[in-house]
This record gives structure tokens, C-alpha cells and sequence, in this order.
């Protein structure tokens, strides 16, 4: 192929990324004041390349909360649900199902999903027929502040009021009011108490 026609034909996959894009933001049930990044990617819509897709599950953003430039919300196999006054920062991944409370912050580059795959170990790698995809929600409650580039995988419960320190593992459930960290993450000290 000549370096022209890949430009064009990257040009016209752009073109029809952005349209996806506008479109997408007409799928999300938005609360009042919210604000969603231009640079934010929604994968909450069927694509337009692609033929025979089931139907996206929802995203939901609640009154006043903020989803910053260069986050994702990708609900090909779940819902994300994020609460009242909540923030997603910027360079975030959350891939349904996932449900966030109020007043959350989740911090800069924080990856958080509700899907597993395993691989079956051969060498075709991860070729679609030969992986098993695991859902498991991740809830995460009021209050709850997740530090910078923490990593929050499938099945996690987060109580309210908790902290997860910046760069966590968090693989099990938190309970509320305290502060985990670390990789895996595991529990540093009660809020209340110090």
C-alpha cells in the first residue's frame, strides 16, 4: 500500500471516530451541571465499522460530576454508573459494570473494570474464541478517594469514605472509613483513628 492511500484511509477512520464520538454523547443520561471533556472517549455506542454488535450497556453521570480530558467509559459489557459531585480524572479507564457513589474522586490514570479474560495458555495468544471473559461489578462508594495510576480489578467493593493510596493493586474489597495501599493493596490504617 502507498503511504497516500493509508493517509486517506486514516483520515476517513478519524472522520468516522469523531463521528461516533458526537454521537455517543447522545447516550448518556447526564445530570445537571455535569461536564464531560471533548477529549473524553465514549465507548457507550455501537460502532459505525462494525456490523452485528449487541447493544451497549448505559452510562450514567449524576448532578455536578466531572469526567476530565482523556478519560474513557467503555460499556460494551456493563453499565458505569457514576454518583452526584463525583470526578473522573484525567487519562482514567473505567470499563463497566461499574457503580461509583457521591462525592468520589478518582484521581489521575486510575484503571478500573469489572471484565476479566483468561487465557487459555496456547500460543494463538489472545485470540477470541479461546478466551473466557469473566464479569464481576466493581462498586465503589460515597466519599471514596482512589489516589493516582491505582489499579481496581473485577468484583472490588469499595466502602464509603475509604482512600486507596496512589499506584494500588486493589484485587479484594475495602471496607469503609479506612486506607488501603500498596500492590496488592492491603490495609495501611482506620481513618478515624488514625
Amino acid at each position: 500500500m502507498s503511504n497516500l492511500f493509508m493517509f486517506f484511509r486514516d483520515l476517513i477512520k478519524l472522520f468516522m471516530f469523531l463521528i461516533e464520538q458526537a454521537l455517543a454523547r447522545f447516550r448518556v443520561s447526564r445530570g445537571e451541571k455535569s461536564w464531560i471533556a471533548v477529549s473524553a472517549r465514549l465507548d457507550v455506542y455501537k460502532k459505525i465499522s462494525f456490523r452485528n454488535q449487541h447493544d451497549f450497556c448505559q452510562f450514567k453521570i449524576g448532578n455536578g460530576s466531572r469526567l476530565e480530558s482523556f478519560s474513557v467509559i467503555n460499556t460494551s459489557i456493563g453499565d458505569v454508573l457514576i454518583g452526584n459531585n463525583s470526578r473522573v480524572g484525567i487519562r482514567s479507564i473505567l470499563i463497566g459494570p461499574i457503580t461509583v457513589g457521591d462525592n468520589s474522586g478518582i484521581s489521575q490514570g486510575v484503571f478500573i473494570t469489572g471484565e476479566n479474560r483468561h487465557h487459555s495458555g496456547t500460543n494463538l495468544g489472545l485470540v477470541k474464541s479461546t478466551e473466557k471473559v469473566e464479569v464481576k461489578p466493581v462498586r465503589i462508594g460515597s466519599g471514596v478517594w482512589i489516589g493516582a495510576n491505582s489499579v481496581i480489578l473485577p468484583g472490588v467493593e469499595i466502602g464509603d469514605g475509604a482512600v486507596i493510596a496512589a499506584g494500588s493493586v486493589v484485587t479484594k474489597n475495602v471496607p469503609a472509613g479506612v486506607v488501603f495501599g500498596g500492590n496488592p493493596a492491603r490495609f495501611i490504617k482506620d481513618i478515624n483513628t488514625g
